[in-house]
């Protein structure tokens, strides 16, 4: 039996004086009769399989040899090549098994060839040499690849020397996640709720694996859906989110990445706790308040504001001071913000600061002398509250210890029948913040002159001396005076007074002690000198 893989089947053939041959596939040799030749060509037209050869000689005198036959395994189909089990053609796993199925029903599976490598490694005709094909069996496994494009084709030759054409298989392995870059999402706390958007991509980083397949995102535990970027949730209302959002690649590889907002559209509440008086004379304020927040979000802050001023944040967010206020009228406003971005309704404390007490503005030229005979006393005063004060409250007079009055006349304020001794007054203003203002004036009522005692009298001489003592007990000496004869009074000694007097005659001696309220004492005296 021969066996060949060409239908063009050539014969070759020995037979002694034959002049014809008569060539033919049936047992009959019923075949039309050519010229012999030692090799000759006929073609197999029934397909492949067995075939069997008839062929039968003439000589010149026509004389026809037997029927001869010969057997003839025609085999021209090349196998055929399948994929029983393969790995998907992108996957993550690192490792792929094939299983190869050969159909070949004529001359059999002589050998069965395979080459594998990277996708670019065998589309290159200069890799040929460094990836031939091998021998190999009908289940192939590969392990611990890394991520690549991968090729592998196989071959089959029977035996009647057909060779399949390469049966080839890309895949893919992708075993890296793709990048979920999330681009813009919702502050933490936001009072939004028309719409909430949340934008994301991969950046990009499919671009060399095996490609991104879908997001699908989740609301709150809810199932996952497909989705795109901007994911968008409309009209939403207050309370906690937490949005999924999954990316999933051609190989199943899956990155996951989630975003946690609270939407809140409750206004935080400020209470006043502690406000400062409405009137205060002190410039320094205090206020004390509540700040709540009333939803989901933390308070960010309290801000205070002053007359008008910007807002700043207060010292902290129960309590809030100012110092060196000045006179007039305050406002403080407090208003909560949260981290949503709502803001309270305004607290507000309004307060007036008087810290400059009224002034007295007395008719000086009306004041009782420091020392004075007068013992009556009269006083004519004004008042007035500067920079838009609290306003006059009450006035309070006193003389000396006795109790304080309310029926101050500023126009016609007496006091009579004013015994000798010192004496104060004192008049007090108080407006209506609680600053006073004291006016106090002292004075000595004096009515009593000095008292002249004399001790010792000029003798008969020229040497004339007088020794005395002056008393006072009330407003103080003011001066002593003294002169002799004609002399002008003149300052003198509190104890004596002397001269050398001439002449044999009467002699005078006058002296005047005053007082500081103006009491006047006089003496005068005269005698005769009889020494010459």
């Amino acid at each position: 039996k021969v066996l060949t893989n060409n239908p063009e089947l050539k014969l070759n053939l020995d037979m002694s004086y034959a002049r014809e041959m008569n060539i033919s596939f049936n047992s009959n040799c019923e075949g039309e009769w050519v010229p012999f030749s030692n090799s000759i060509a006929t073609k197999w037209l029934g397909g492949d399989g067995e075939v069997d050869i008839y062929v039968k000689f003439r000589n010149f005198r026509k004389q026809e040899t037997p029927c001869y036959s010969s057997k003839v395994l025609l085999d021209a189909t090349p196998p055929a090549l399948e994929f029983t089990t393969k790995v998907n053609e992108i996957t993550k796993e690192a490792n792929a098994s094939f299983d190869l199925d050969i159909k070949e029903a004529t001359s059999g599976i002589e050998e069965l060839k395979c080459r594998f490598g990277s996708e670019k490694d065998l589309n290159n005709p200069e890799m040929d040499e460094k990836v031939p094909f091998e021998k190999c069996d009908k289940s192939l496994q590969f392990a611990d690849l890394p991520d690549d494009t991968y090729m592998l084709e196989v071959q089959a030759q029977d035996v009647a020397g057909n060779i399949s054409p390469p049966l080839k298989y890309k895949w893919i392995v992708d075993s890296k996640v793709p990048k979920l870059v999330m681009r813009a999402r919702p502050n933490k706390y936001t009072n939004k709720t028309d719409m909430v958007r949340v934008e994301f991509d991969s950046d990009g980083e499919e671009n060399d694996g095996s490609g991104l397949k879908s997001y699908e995102c989740s609301v709150n535990g809810a199932e996952f859906s497909v989705c795109s970027s901007p994911f968008e949730l409309k009209n939403v209302k207050d309370g906690n989110f937490k949005v999924k959002i999954r990316a999933t690649d051609k190989a199943k590889n899956v990155s996951e990445s989630n975003v946690e907002f609270t939407v809140d559209t409750a206004e935080p509440n400020v209470k006043m706790v502690r406000t400062p008086a409405a009137l205060s004379n002190k410039r320094l304020a205090q206020l004390d308040f509540i700040a709540d927040p009333k939803g989901g979000a933390p308070l960010k802050g309290v801000f205070c504001s002053i007359d008008g001023g910007p807002e700043k944040p207060c010292a902290n967010q129960s309590t809030q001071s100012y110092n060196n206020l000045g006179d007039g009228t305050h406002t403080v406003t407090v208003i909560a913000e949260d981290e949503a971005g709502n803001r309270s309704k305004i607290a507000q404390s309004q307060f007036k600061v008087d810290a400059t007490p009224p002034q007295i503005q007395m008719a000086t030229d009306k004041l009782p002398d420091r020392f004075t005979r007068t013992n009556y006393a009269k006083y004519f005063y004004a008042l007035s509250d500067p920079n838009n004060g609290s306003g006059v409250k009450n006035v309070t007079c006193q003389i000396d210890n006795q109790p304080e009055k309310t029926n101050c006349n500023p126009k016609n304020m007496n006091f009579w029948s004013l015994p000798d001794g010192d004496h104060t007054f004192k008049l007090t203003v108080t407006d209506k913040a609680g600053n006073a203002k004291s006016f106090t004036h002292k004075w000595t009522v004096d009515r009593k002159p000095p008292t002249i005692t004399i001790n010792s009298r000029p003798s008969d001489s020229k040497y004339a001396k007088f020794s005395y003592k002056i008393d006072e007990e009330g407003s103080g000496i003011e001066s002593v005076e003294c002169g002799f004869d004609d002399e002008k009074p003149r300052a003198c000694g509190w104890g004596s007074a002397a001269r050398w007097l001439n002449g044999k005659k009467t002699h005078y001696f006058k002296m005047y002690v005053t007082d500081k309220a103006g009491n006047q004492r006089t003496y005068k005296t005269s005698w005769w000198q009889r020494v010459q």
